[in-house]
């Protein structure tokens, strides 16, 4: 009897041995999925920030070109703002020397109503910024001056 029972308890461990392995190929199967999850999520993970990185170089290359396009719009309106204020300097000297060869009130009482008229005129082209004009009119007027 002793046997049959020793023969019992090793049939029992074999069972329970076997149920061991099944449990542990179980959990094995199990690890090995959660393995393939982790990679793959490990690897998403590594292409998003691949990605982020190289979205977050893009930004900083966009900001400083934007900060670029800022400093040069700035020398640029710098530039104009210089070159516009060089041309109405210009404009209103040549309109001042205009002015003293055709105001009404300086020239001879013969000349009043031509002179009232070129000046409305001078005035015209000085209000509009027409420097071209100005000059014309004041290149006229000196030559008709030397004329006399």
């Amino acid at each position: 009897m002793t046997c049959v029972n020793e023969f019992r308890k090793l049939e029992y461990m074999e069972e329970i041995n076997l149920q061991f392995f099944r449990q542990l190929s179980s959990i094995e199967e199990e690890m090995f999925q959660h393995s393939e999850e982790i990679y793959s999520k490990k690897t998403d993970y590594q292409k998003r920030s691949e990605a982020y990185a190289e979205c977050r170089e893009i930004k900083e290359e966009l900001e400083a070109l934007e900060n670029g396009l800022k400093g040069e719009e700035l020398i640029i309106n710098l530039f104009t703002d210089s070159r516009e204020k060089s041309t109405q300097k210009h404009i209103k000297s040549i309109w001042k020397e205009a002015c003293k060869l055709c105001h009404p009130d300086i020239v001879k009482q013969d000349c009043k109503i031509r002179a009232s008229s070129t000046m409305q005129i001078l005035n015209k082209y000085y209000s509009d910024g027409n420097v071209k004009a100005v000059e014309q009119i004041l290149s006229t007027l000196q030559n008709e001056k030397s004329k006399v």
